[in-house]
């Protein structure tokens, strides 16, 4: 896991933009070089959770289709925009966990993050 403090370090956007874009949100999530993070926040749903790991790895395949073409892309603008595309996705997508025989109830622990690699 990583603490608030190491999240707000390495973030690659300032933290200000991070907590506006993601207020209305369960967690927030930012870019970290080729790394996501994702904080839950305490009073988060599974819902949330389910959407932080869905706009995580739309993110995830955003930055990397647009490596290919800009060298230094607008972070911001793909967290806006990933952000954006897991709120529209997120009914769709739990439907066909649950219908693929997945839950959608997240197990509570210890942890309040979530790191996804590229």
């Amino acid at each position: 896991g990583i603490n608030f403090k190491s999240f707000s370090d390495e973030s690659d956007l300032d933290l200000n933009e991070v907590l506006e874009i993601h207020n209305r949100e369960g967690y927030l999530l930012t870019l970290a070089g080729k790394t996501v993070l994702v904080c839950i926040k305490t009073e988060a749903e599974d819902s949330d959770v389910i959407q932080a790991v869905l706009q995580a790895q739309l993110l995830l395949s955003k930055s990397k289709s647009n490596a290919m073409t800009d060298p230094s892309p607008n972070k911001e603008e793909l967290m806006r925009e990933s952000l954006e595309e897991a709120t529209s996705a997120l009914e769709s997508f739990l439907e066909r966990l649950r219908q693929s025989g997945w839950s959608t109830q997240v197990v509570r622990g210890a942890w309040n993050t979530i790191h996804c690699k590229i």
